[in-house]
């Protein structure tokens, strides 16, 4: 064979290797965003908080994920220790831990702030649904509360 048949031939296998490995990338990104999307449909599914713990505490023990998948995740459970367990579990598999200071309510502080300059206090109650903890939630009804 020629020198210059095998280049070429060597050239298709190196595109043909870049290829399939960026696509075999591809699927294990799916592969992560379908699991965390059963993991939160499964958490959807039950009442019971102690199920939708242990679904969510089985996906971030296994999964790297996000602070922000981590709070979608701590949505659904009620108790703030429940809340805390899962932070606490999941910090080892967060890819973004930088971020992870915004799990525990620091837009609590913002949000008061804003209140205090703001001519619509009394639409403040909408921030609500923006924290994580139950307790910051009262934090933020008896701040509002002192304010009318």
């Amino acid at each position: 064979m020629s020198m210059k048949k095998n280049i070429r031939i060597l050239f298709v296998l190196i595109i043909s290797l870049i290829t399939m490995k960026n696509a075999t990338g591809q699927n294990n990104q799916w592969s992560a965003t379908d699991k965390f999307r059963n993991c939160m449909t499964s958490m959807q599914s039950t009442n019971n908080e102690l199920t939708r713990f242990n679904y969510a505490l089985s996906y971030f023990l296994t999964e790297h994920s996000t602070t922000i998948q981590l709070q979608d995740a701590c949505h659904y459970l009620y108790s703030d220790q429940k809340k805390y367990e899962l932070g606490i579990a999941s910090y080892i598999n967060i890819i973004d831990k930088d971020h992870f200071f915004s799990i525990y309510d620091d837009k609590l502080e913002m949000i008061k702030y804003l209140c205090d300059y703001s001519y619509q206090q009394n639409r403040f109650y909408e921030f609500r649904g923006e924290l994580t903890f139950n307790s910051t939630q009262k934090e933020l009804d008896e701040f509002l509360v002192g304010k009318n």
